[in-house]
């Protein structure tokens, strides 16, 4: 397999085609039904954030396939894993663990917050480990009613917990 890693930031994304900011979002317009107002937040925080500096995209390809992707928040207040994703056919091979580690070094921080919705810490329970990662938050029904979020690293920020119920 050939893969290569891109990082989309404030000095690349000049250089990419708006395209692939659409075929990014295409691979994770999924997370609709689980972060209600999903594609508000990619089109307006993550892609202005990518021209701000305050977001980067991760990218692991193989030729113009996506295999897994990321999205990091960086600022001063906040050091954040904002969506790790891999598709489902390249699962299992180690390319989550290698994302992760690129996510690191990118956020240069070892223990950026992450969180994971209760039906995907089944899918998360070895990364969390094998980084040692620590549960501080349950938030319950957070960003769907009857569904919890798992805040590993630290809390989330009142203007994010704000956000997520003028999602809901």
């Amino acid at each position: 397999m050939n893969m290569k890693t891109i990082m989309l930031n404030n000095k690349t994304i000049k250089y990419l085609p708006e395209k692939y900011i659409v075929s990014i979002y295409n691979e994770l317009k999924g997370l609709n039904g689980i972060y209600p107002g999903f594609n508000n937040w990619y089109f307006n925080s993550v892609v202005n954030g990518l021209n701000l500096n305050s977001r980067s995209i991760v990218l692991k390809i193989n030729g113009s396939n996506i295999m897994a992707l990321a999205i990091l928040k960086d600022t001063i207040e906040e050091k954040k894993i904002c969506t790790l994703f891999v598709k489902n056919k390249f699962k299992g091979l180690g390319i989550g663990r290698d994302l992760m580690s690129q996510c690191l070094y990118t956020l240069d921080y070892p223990k950026p917050i992450i969180t994971i919705s209760a039906n995907r810490m089944k899918e998360f329970k070895t990364l969390i480990k094998e980084f040692d990662f620590k549960l501080f938050e349950e938030y319950k029904s957070y960003y769907v009613n009857g569904l919890d979020e798992y805040s590993f690293n630290g809390l989330l920020t009142d203007s994010e917990i704000k956000q997520s119920f003028e999602a809901i």
